[in-house]
């Protein structure tokens, strides 16, 4: 078993994500861990889950991160904030971590982009290609003049530990900032902007969905296993609650042409493959 280990936060509304994610770390044959923060889903799931992994899941009740427990913040802003709470408390656990939303679908084998990150200290991190239309940010100090994205993202806790608690400090008080550029507040602040290395968006995040076509491929040679393929490149990670049919026909609809025809495709593959890691692999999730 690998030292590295996905961090991810969750609730009861997301659990077609989170189940889907973890299927696919043992359908792809990842070794991490996974750091599960949560304040909802029954604790009789994760115990079905960890009887059916090999990889350890271990879970932490959001109400016992104090760092997230901040006046006036919903339970949802201090869902999305505990995830760096509990990674800078992994920073003597772990070589490196991932951070992941539980909206994403998880298509490949990461183990790689952890060893880099432990190996080299750098942070490799989604290009955010929808941040400088979404959030304010610094203009002077941007990675390849575009944001990052707050997940997936590699990095080693020990290095990053004050990055991740400054993120919840500059979040509090009133016109607080949001989850994602305060992170990336932080990694400037702390001067590590250019350890940053981006990973292409149509491949990592695709907040573009109707930008690239994807498709997916099984032969022999991947043990029978399928891949998503995008400009003939794998794909790792896909995002958004694709598994809701009204979300995915209403994101669609707002599109017209060639880009409503990708990404109606694209949506319809990815709801696939969420349908695929909650019915067809080893803990299985059935939802409308």
């Amino acid at each position: 078993m690998s030292n590295y280990a996905l961090v991810i936060p969750a609730s009861i509304g997301y659990l077609p994500g989170l189940n889907g994610i973890l299927n696919a770390l043992d359908y792809y044959g990842n070794t991490c861990a996974v750091e599960v923060i949560t304040n909802d889903i029954p604790d009789s799931y994760f115990e079905q889950a960890q009887a059916a992994f090999d990889y350890p899941i271990h879970v932490t009740q959001l109400a016992e991160l104090d760092a997230v427990r901040v006046p006036d913040w919903s339970g949802v802003r201090m869902l999305h904030f505990a995830r760096y709470a509990k990674a800078a408390q992994l920073a003597g656990e772990y070589e490196a971590v991932m951070l992941l939303d539980a909206d994403c679908g998880l298509v490949n084998n990461v183990m790689h982009q952890f060893k880099i990150a432990a190996d080299t200290g750098l942070i490799l991190a989604a290009h955010n290609v929808l941040g400088t239309d979404a959030f304010v940010y610094t203009e002077k100090h941007h990675t390849n003049a575009v944001p990052l994205a707050n997940m997936p993202m590699f990095l080693r806790p020990d290095k990053h530990q004050q990055v991740f608690e400054r993120t919840i400090e500059i979040s509090k008080g009133p016109g607080a900032i949001d989850d994602m550029p305060a992170l990336y507040y932080a990694i400037d602040e702390a001067g590590a902007l250019p350890d940053v290395v981006l990973l292409p968006d149509v491949l990592w995040l695709n907040n573009h969905f109707y930008a690239a076509r994807h498709a997916k491929a099984a032969n022999p040679a991947f043990g029978g296993r399928f891949y998503l393929y995008a400009n003939r490149e794998r794909v790792y990670v896909f995002h958004k609650r694709w598994w809701q049919e009204s979300h995915r026909q209403n994101e669609v609809s707002q599109l017209g042409g060639q880009a409503q025809e990708i990404a109606d495709s694209n949506t319809r593959l990815w709801a696939w493959v969420y349908r695929y890691f909650n019915t067809e692999w080893k803990v299985k999730h059935e939802y409308d």
